[in-house]
């Protein structure tokens, strides 16, 4: 515990709040496991569009293993730079990956690989183009917001940057979900397939509703996780 408190009281700290060090070694082994575990199954099923996922895992292990080095030396301001970064715009790889999969389901389940006229590869293409005008934005506004150089002003002007790439980021997940529903319709009539490939095709479309929803929730306790309140 009074490692933890360290980064609350140490002298010229960055931290604002109290964090956690056991919570950020837990998670540094938990997603550490799962990028090993997408590694393996990607080469496994030889589905080499899997590197994306394997993506936002490691950049989240990476995230907190920079947490757990700025927590032990709250003053340095590289290692609470990383991890702030890194933490918000790793979920884009999540997002992506998701875009990539839904993109997959409409080619393998829908009569005619389109759904609202656009073709399977068209859609995942477009979505996964609009996550990297969000992941540009975003990453610019957090990186402006972590400068050492910063006022008070600055340090808003980057924050706000960002907060207006998550807003367009969750811009184009509701557009997703609502083109994620017509594929949802489509399993629900079961055209051309059997009873136990609709069921897993739609576990499977539930799990991805799942993450975006949980996506929007992180952001929100992260920017209060950030602003300390």
């Amino acid at each position: 515990m009074a490692s933890t408190c360290n980064a609350l009281t140490a002298p010229n700290t960055l931290w604002n709040f109290c964090p956690s060090l056991g919570a950020a070694y837990a998670l540094t082994i938990f997603f550490g496991l799962a990028f090993v575990a997408h590694i393996t199954q990607g080469i496994y099923h030889r589905k080499w569009y899997t590197w994306v996922i394997c993506m936002g895992a490691l950049w989240q292990t990476i995230a907190y293993i920079f947490r757990i080095l700025s927590i032990e030396s709250p003053a340095n301001l590289g290692n609470y730079a990383a991890w702030f970064v890194l933490i918000l715009v790793a979920p884009l790889w999540t997002n992506a990956f998701v875009y990539m999969v839904v993109g997959r389901m409409v080619w393998n389940f829908v009569p005619t690989a389109k759904i609202l006229g656009i073709t399977a590869w068209r859609m995942g293409t477009y979505f996964v183009i609009l996550d990297i005008i969000a992941f540009i934005i975003q990453v610019y506004g957090a990186a402006s917001a972590e400068q050492e150089s910063n006022n008070t002003s600055q340090t808003l002007q980057g924050l706000h940057f960002y907060m207006a790439g998550v807003g367009i980021q969750q811009l184009f997940i509701l557009i997703f979900i609502f083109f994620a529903t017509q594929l949802h319709r489509v399993l629900l009539r079961g055209v051309g397939l059997d009873k136990q490939t609709r069921k897993r095709a739609l576990t499977l479309l539930y799990t991805l509703y799942a993450v975006l929803a949980l996506i929007t929730v992180r952001y929100d306790h992260l920017m209060k996780d950030t602003s300390g309140s």
